[in-house]
C-alpha cells in the first residue's frame, strides 16, 4: 500500500508527540460546549439571537461567516494538536476538507468579481503559504491550476492523469469531478486507518446521494457519479435514468435507514449529514480512539450547518426549520 507525502501542501506545525488520551481529554471537554439542543433554541422567541448568545458571541463580533468559520477554526485547532502519527492518519480526511476549498477558490478564481472572497475562504485553512499565495494571487487560471497540481500530485500521484488533459475543454467544464474523482480513487490505494477510510467512503455515498438529488429535476443525464462508494454505483444511473424520487428514496435507505421524507434542499443534506452522524457513531463503537475524533469532527460538522441555517434562516418560519433540522 502507498503511503501519503503530505510535505509542502499543509503548514509545516511543530511537532508535537503528546499522547492521544491527551487530545482525547480536551476533545471531551470541549464536546461538552457543542451545541445540540436545537429544539430548546427553536422554541425561543428569536432562535438566531438566542444561538448568538452562546460560543459563537465572540465570532458574531468579527466575522461574516460565523458558522463557516467556527468550523474551519475547529478544524485548524484538531490537526494542530494532533501528534505525527494522528496527523499521518487524518490526512486524507483534512486534505477532503482542503480540497472543497481549493475548488471554491477556483470557482471563484475564475470570476474577477469575486475573488476577494478567496481569502475568506482561506482564512483558516491548513493549506500552506505557497499554495495560498497560488489560489489568491493575479495568475491566470491555467498558470494556478498547473502549478497546484504539482502539489496535489505530490500526495496522491493519480493526479498526475489529469496533466493530459488539462488543456482539453473537458477539463474546464469537469474539474470539479475530476478533482474530487481521483482523490478518492487514491483512497482505494494508500495506507490509511481502516476508520477514516470508511468514513471517506460514507463520503462518497453522501456526494452520489446529493448529485442525483440535484439531478432529478433536469433533463440533463449526463452527470458522472464516484465509484468507490458503499453503495452500487449502477443504482444510481438507474434512478437518473428512470428519473425516479422513488428510487432515490430507496437509495437514502441503504445511506440510513430513517425514511426520506421531504425533497428541500436543506433537508436532504441535513438526512445525508445526520447519516454521516449515525455512521461516525458506530465507527467510535468500532474504532474507540479514532472513531472517537471522527465522531467529534462529525458533531462540529452537525453544529456548524445548523446553526447557519438558525442564523441566517430567521426569517424562516419555524416549523420549516423544526423539518430542515430533522426535529
Amino acid at each position: 500500500m502507498q503511503r501519503i507525502k503530505n510535505k509542502n501542501i499543509f503548514r509545516q506545525f511543530i511537532k508535537t508527540e503528546l499522547p492521544y488520551e491527551y487530545l482525547a481529554a480536551r476533545l471531551k471537554g470541549r464536546k461538552t460546549n457543542i451545541t445540540r439542543k436545537w429544539d430548546v433554541i427553536l422554541s425561543s422567541d428569536s432562535p438566531a439571537d438566542t444561538l448568538l448568545l452562546t460560543r459563537y458571541k465572540l465570532m458574531h463580533e468579527t466575522s461574516k461567516n460565523i458558522s463557516e468559520d467556527f468550523l474551519n477554526k475547529e478544524l485548524f485547532w484538531l490537526y494542530k494538536q494532533m501528534n505525527f502519527k494522528l496527523r499521518q492518519n487524518f490526512f486524507p480526511l483534512f486534505f477532503y476538507f482542503e480540497l472543497r476549498k481549493i475548488i471554491a477558490c477556483l470557482r471563484l478564481k475564475q470570476s474577477e468579481e469575486e475573488k476577494y472572497r478567496i481569502q475568506n475562504i482561506l482564512k483558516y485553512s491548513l493549506l500552506s503559504k505557497q499554495v495560498q499565495h497560488l489560489l489568491t494571487d493575479e495568475n491566470s487560471f491555467d498558470y494556478t491550476i498547473k502549478n497546484l497540481l504539482s502539489y496535489l500530485i505530490y500526495c496522491f500521484p493519480l493526479y498526475e492523469k489529469l496533466l493530459k488533459i488539462i488543456e482539453s475543454s473537458y477539463f474546464q467544464k469537469q474539474i470539479e469531478q475530476a478533482l474530487y474523482e481521483l482523490f478518492f480513487y487514491s483512497i482505494k490505494k494508500i495506507n490509511i486507518h481502516p476508520a477514516v477510510k470508511k468514513y471517506l467512503i460514507f463520503n462518497i455515498d453522501s456526494i452520489n446521494i446529493l448529485a442525483l438529488y440535484k439531478s432529478l429535476g433536469y433533463s440533463e443525464k449526463t452527470i458522472r457519479f464516484i465509484k468507490g462508494g458503499f453503495i452500487d454505483i449502477n443504482k444510481f444511473y438507474t434512478a437518473l435514468e428512470k428519473g425516479s424520487y422513488q428510487d432515490l428514496k430507496k437509495i437514502c435507505a441503504l445511506f440510513r435507514p430513517r425514511a426520506l421524507e421531504e425533497y428541500d434542499i436543506n433537508y436532504i443534506e441535513n438526512f445525508l449529514l445526520n447519516g454521516l452522524l449515525e455512521k461516525s457513531t458506530q465507527l467510535y463503537r468500532q474504532y474507540s480512539d479514532i472513531g472517537f475524533i471522527l465522531y467529534y469532527i462529525t458533531l462540529v460538522l452537525v453544529e456548524a450547518k445548523y446553526s447557519s441555517l438558525i442564523i441566517y434562516g430567521q426569517n424562516i418560519e419555524k416549523s420549516i426549520l423544526q423539518n430542515e433540522l430533522n426535529l
